[in-house]
């Protein structure tokens, strides 16, 4: 029944569903790619479900119409990439600085020749089972408004991955549902 649900494009999902309609790769709007010994994923995370625990829908400013969020994972052979480096307090702490802010130097969105830095970048706390170090990604770009392909690339100058590109269309991303707030 889910399945049917979200095959038919419906116009709005609860979280759960919305979920698992970002996670399939059939919509567009997660990428993953594996350099080296790292594992990088990109996905797209519709505002309203990154602010569902914090405020309702019909709250939110109207100036996050304008703001697109993504979440950029890295792990290392399966592991979170900053623990691997928990050993060296320096190194630890240079990764965790770089994770939480410097990395919004190394990646951009790039549509119709546009460059679009982040206007924040995010480490989100993990624990050894979360298996990736999670970021959150912030654009002020209004993909909702845009029509066509974009790309976010990322110049790696910490894990040696060099230069990564996530393609994108706004159409996936027009597609999404709404999340029903319950």
């Amino acid at each position: 029944m889910l399945l049917v649900l979200l095959s038919c494009r419906s116009k709005t999902a609860t979280e759960s569903e919305m979920n698992f309609y970002l996670a399939d790769p059939d919509n567009g709007l997660r990428k993953t790619l594996v350099k080296e010994d790292v594992n990088l994923e990109i996905s797209y995370r519709p505002r309203e479900l990154v602010f569902i625990r914090e405020s309702r829908k019909d709250q939110q400013p109207a100036t996050l119409d304008s703001m697109d969020y993504f979440m950029f994972r890295l792990s290392r052979n399966g592991k979170v990439i900053e623990h691997i480096y928990g050993a060296d307090q320096a190194e630890y702490n240079r990764v965790i600085s770089y994770l939480d802010g410097e990395l919004g130097n190394d990646i951009y969105l790039q549509r119709d020749g546009t460059i679009i830095y982040p206007a924040g970048v995010s480490l989100m706390p993990s624990v050894n089972t979360a298996g990736a170090s999670t970021i959150i990604l912030v654009f002020k770009s209004a993909l909702r408004k845009y029509d066509g392909e974009f790309t976010i690339m990322f110049n790696d100058s910490m894990f040696g991955t060099g230069q990564t590109d996530f393609e994108f269309n706004s159409r996936d991303i027009k597609r999404v549902p709404s999340l029903k707030i319950i």
